[in-house]
Protein backbone atom coordinates (compact mmCIF):
# COMPACT_ATOMS: atom_id res chain seq x y z
CA UNK A 1 0.00 0.00 0.00
CA UNK A 2 2.61 2.72 0.98
CA UNK A 3 4.35 1.93 -2.64
CA UNK A 4 1.41 2.27 -4.29
CA UNK A 5 -1.07 4.30 -3.00
CA UNK A 6 0.56 7.75 -3.70
CA UNK A 7 1.64 7.12 -7.21
CA UNK A 8 -1.84 6.09 -8.05
CA UNK A 9 -3.05 8.82 -6.51
CA UNK A 10 -0.49 11.64 -8.00
CA UNK A 11 -1.81 9.51 -11.87
CA UNK A 12 -5.55 9.51 -10.98
CA UNK A 13 -8.33 11.40 -12.91
CA UNK A 14 -8.29 14.81 -11.05
CA UNK A 15 -12.48 14.24 -10.47
CA UNK A 16 -11.53 11.44 -8.37
CA UNK A 17 -8.20 13.29 -6.70
CA UNK A 18 -10.55 16.00 -5.96
CA UNK A 19 -13.07 14.11 -4.09
CA UNK A 20 -10.35 12.85 -1.11
CA UNK A 21 -10.54 14.78 1.89
CA UNK A 22 -7.58 15.29 3.65
CA UNK A 23 -8.23 12.31 6.32
CA UNK A 24 -8.47 10.04 2.53
CA UNK A 25 -5.36 10.85 1.20
CA UNK A 26 -2.89 7.88 1.13
CA UNK A 27 -0.07 7.03 3.32
CA UNK A 28 0.74 4.70 5.90
CA UNK A 29 1.38 7.26 8.55
CA UNK A 30 -2.18 8.68 8.59
CA UNK A 31 -3.83 5.47 7.79
CA UNK A 32 -2.40 3.78 10.76
CA UNK A 33 -2.08 6.77 13.07
CA UNK A 34 -4.07 5.19 15.60
CA UNK A 35 -4.83 1.57 17.26
CA UNK A 36 -8.20 1.94 16.57
CA UNK A 37 -7.41 2.32 12.63
CA UNK A 38 -4.65 -0.54 13.04
CA UNK A 39 -7.04 -2.72 14.43
CA UNK A 40 -9.55 -2.05 11.41
CA UNK A 41 -7.16 -2.75 8.93
CA UNK A 42 -6.18 -6.23 10.55
CA UNK A 43 -10.07 -7.01 11.19
CA UNK A 44 -10.71 -6.48 7.75
CA UNK A 45 -7.73 -8.66 6.20
CA UNK A 46 -8.89 -11.49 8.75
CA UNK A 47 -12.97 -10.98 7.75
CA UNK A 48 -11.32 -11.21 3.79
CA UNK A 49 -9.64 -13.95 4.23
CA UNK A 50 -11.95 -16.09 5.92
CA UNK A 51 -15.12 -15.29 3.65
CA UNK A 52 -12.23 -15.70 0.62
CA UNK A 53 -11.54 -19.73 2.18
CA UNK A 54 -15.61 -20.33 2.88
CA UNK A 55 -15.89 -18.94 -0.52
CA UNK A 56 -13.52 -21.21 -2.15
CA UNK A 57 -15.29 -24.39 -0.53
CA UNK A 58 -18.10 -24.11 -2.50
CA UNK A 59 -16.46 -22.31 -5.96
CA UNK A 60 -13.32 -24.69 -7.03
CA UNK A 61 -12.80 -28.64 -7.53
CA UNK A 62 -11.69 -30.84 -4.63
CA UNK A 63 -13.31 -29.19 -1.80
CA UNK A 64 -15.35 -30.51 1.00
CA UNK A 65 -18.18 -28.96 -0.04
CA UNK A 66 -17.84 -29.71 -3.84
CA UNK A 67 -16.59 -33.38 -3.54
CA UNK A 68 -19.72 -33.88 -1.12
CA UNK A 69 -22.50 -32.52 -3.13
CA UNK A 70 -22.92 -33.69 -6.45
CA UNK A 71 -24.91 -30.39 -7.51
CA UNK A 72 -21.73 -28.58 -7.44
CA UNK A 73 -20.40 -31.37 -10.96
CA UNK A 74 -23.07 -30.59 -12.85
CA UNK A 75 -22.90 -28.71 -15.71
CA UNK A 76 -24.20 -24.86 -16.63
CA UNK A 77 -23.30 -23.09 -19.39
CA UNK A 78 -20.65 -25.63 -20.27
CA UNK A 79 -18.59 -25.24 -17.41
CA UNK A 80 -18.62 -27.27 -13.78
CA UNK A 81 -21.31 -25.39 -11.31
CA UNK A 82 -18.89 -24.70 -9.12
CA UNK A 83 -16.93 -23.18 -11.84
CA UNK A 84 -19.89 -21.05 -12.57
CA UNK A 85 -20.61 -19.86 -9.35
CA UNK A 86 -16.77 -18.63 -9.42
CA UNK A 87 -17.54 -17.00 -12.83
CA UNK A 88 -21.05 -15.13 -11.19
CA UNK A 89 -19.59 -13.91 -8.26
CA UNK A 90 -16.95 -12.37 -9.53
CA UNK A 91 -19.59 -10.45 -12.20
CA UNK A 92 -21.85 -9.95 -8.94
CA UNK A 93 -18.52 -8.32 -6.81
CA UNK A 94 -17.80 -6.20 -9.82
CA UNK A 95 -20.97 -4.80 -9.77
CA UNK A 96 -21.55 -4.09 -6.55
CA UNK A 97 -17.78 -2.18 -6.51
CA UNK A 98 -19.18 -0.48 -9.31
CA UNK A 99 -22.15 0.75 -8.06
CA UNK A 100 -20.59 1.59 -4.77
CA UNK A 101 -17.92 3.80 -6.84
CA UNK A 102 -20.00 5.89 -9.23
CA UNK A 103 -22.57 6.48 -5.90
CA UNK A 104 -19.35 7.29 -3.95
CA UNK A 105 -18.00 9.83 -7.36
CA UNK A 106 -21.80 11.09 -7.45
CA UNK A 107 -22.16 11.35 -3.62
CA UNK A 108 -18.63 12.86 -2.11
CA UNK A 109 -18.14 16.65 -2.40
CA UNK A 110 -15.30 18.05 -3.78
CA UNK A 111 -12.50 20.31 -2.85
CA UNK A 112 -9.98 22.37 -4.76
CA UNK A 113 -6.95 20.66 -6.03
CA UNK A 114 -3.92 22.16 -5.17
CA UNK A 115 -1.32 20.23 -7.46
CA UNK A 116 -1.55 18.20 -10.06
CA UNK A 117 0.68 16.30 -12.21
CA UNK A 118 1.71 17.25 -15.90
CA UNK A 119 -0.74 16.42 -18.38
CA UNK A 120 2.26 14.37 -20.51
CA UNK A 121 2.86 12.26 -17.07
CA UNK A 122 -0.92 10.94 -16.79
CA UNK A 123 -0.96 10.36 -20.10
CA UNK A 124 2.01 8.55 -20.23
CA UNK A 125 1.07 6.27 -17.35
CA UNK A 126 -2.62 5.71 -18.27
CA UNK A 127 -1.21 5.01 -22.13
CA UNK A 128 1.29 2.34 -20.03
CA UNK A 129 -1.44 0.70 -17.69
CA UNK A 130 -3.66 0.40 -21.10
CA UNK A 131 -1.26 -0.76 -23.18
CA UNK A 132 0.25 -3.17 -21.08
CA UNK A 133 -3.50 -4.87 -20.37
CA UNK A 134 -4.63 -5.04 -24.09
CA UNK A 135 -0.94 -6.77 -24.88
CA UNK A 136 -1.65 -8.83 -21.89
CA UNK A 137 -5.05 -9.93 -23.42
CA UNK A 138 -3.43 -10.52 -26.81
CA UNK A 139 -0.62 -12.89 -25.14
CA UNK A 140 -3.08 -14.36 -23.22
CA UNK A 141 -5.45 -14.89 -26.67
CA UNK A 142 -2.56 -16.84 -28.04
CA UNK A 143 -1.71 -18.58 -25.48
CA UNK A 144 -5.31 -19.96 -25.22
CA UNK A 145 -4.88 -20.47 -29.17
CA UNK A 146 -1.71 -22.67 -29.23
CA UNK A 147 -1.82 -24.55 -25.58
CA UNK A 148 -5.68 -24.87 -25.77
CA UNK A 149 -6.19 -23.83 -21.77
CA UNK A 150 -8.67 -22.20 -20.56
CA UNK A 151 -9.81 -18.88 -22.03
CA UNK A 152 -11.47 -17.79 -19.18
CA UNK A 153 -8.95 -18.10 -16.47
CA UNK A 154 -6.04 -17.26 -18.78
CA UNK A 155 -8.24 -13.95 -20.46
CA UNK A 156 -9.11 -12.55 -16.64
CA UNK A 157 -5.56 -13.40 -15.24
CA UNK A 158 -3.61 -11.65 -18.11
CA UNK A 159 -4.82 -8.23 -17.65
CA UNK A 160 -4.66 -8.48 -13.52
CA UNK A 161 -0.65 -9.45 -13.93
CA UNK A 162 -0.04 -7.00 -16.76
CA UNK A 163 -1.97 -3.91 -14.70
CA UNK A 164 0.38 -4.86 -11.64
CA UNK A 165 3.25 -4.72 -13.38
CA UNK A 166 2.86 -1.36 -14.94
CA UNK A 167 1.81 -0.21 -12.17
CA UNK A 168 4.99 -1.53 -10.14
CA UNK A 169 7.02 0.18 -13.20
CA UNK A 170 4.97 3.76 -12.65
CA UNK A 171 5.37 3.40 -8.76
CA UNK A 172 9.26 2.94 -8.84
CA UNK A 173 9.75 5.42 -11.35
CA UNK A 174 7.34 8.11 -9.32
CA UNK A 175 9.42 7.20 -6.15
CA UNK A 176 12.56 7.31 -7.97
CA UNK A 177 11.90 11.09 -9.45
CA UNK A 178 9.95 11.95 -6.61
CA UNK A 179 10.71 15.41 -5.51
CA UNK A 180 8.83 17.51 -3.36
CA UNK A 181 5.33 16.11 -4.31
Amino acid sequence: HGFFARPADWFAPSGIRARLAANQQPGLRRRLATPDQVAGVVLSLFLGGVTHQVLDWFTHAGTVVTDRFAVFHLTVLGMPFYFFLQVALSVVGLVVLAAWAVRWYLDAPVYPLTRQPSRLGKIAARATVVGSAALAVLAAGALVARTGHSPVFVISVAPVVALALASTVIAVIWHLVADDR
